[in-house]
């Protein structure tokens, strides 16, 4: 679970660990083990409901907006932005260097096909690894040297 604390106004990442920092005294259960919202409100702390990153596209990101506060409940906000020129050359830098170029990964994966190592369910009998997914790794190997 995540909190907040209002600081004039403005919500906060806020934990229980750091409430306990600041006010070494605090009584915010009462009896559970889970904090109890009222005694938390005494110090200006509040559960923060999380929402799932949304779905973004290509050229988009996600960054965690302020906490709105919504039907008496504190809820996690998400903005979205299109990507930089420059991030989005970052990314295409980074699969580069991490994701085999689409023809490798097609031959290596004709060569798992033709192979008795390779389980009905792709699965490969002597590494254990998922083949579809192992063949786009640019750096992988065939723990047999078949590629």
């Amino acid at each position: 679970m995540r909190y907040i604390k209002l600081e004039n106004n403005i919500p906060v990442d806020y934990s229980i660990e750091q409430l306990f920092k600041d006010y070494p005294d605090a009584v915010i259960y009462h009896k559970t083990k889970k904090p109890n919202e009222k005694l938390l409100a005494n110090y200006n702390v509040f559960p923060l409901i999380t929402e799932p990153k949304p779905y973004l596209q290509e050229d988009e990101t996600a960054e965690e907006g302020r906490p709105e506060f919504t039907d008496g409940e504190w809820h996690q906000t998400w903005r979205i932005r299109k990507l930089t020129a420059e991030e989005q050359i970052e990314i295409k830098n980074y699969k580069k260097k991490f994701i085999a170029g689409e023809s490798l990964q097609k031959s290596r994966y004709n060569i798992c096909q033709s192979c008795s190592n390779l389980s009905r369910i792709n699965v490969c009998k002597k590494c254990g690894c998922i083949m579809p997914l192992k063949v786009k790794i640019s750096n992988a190997e065939c723990p047999i040297g078949k590629w």
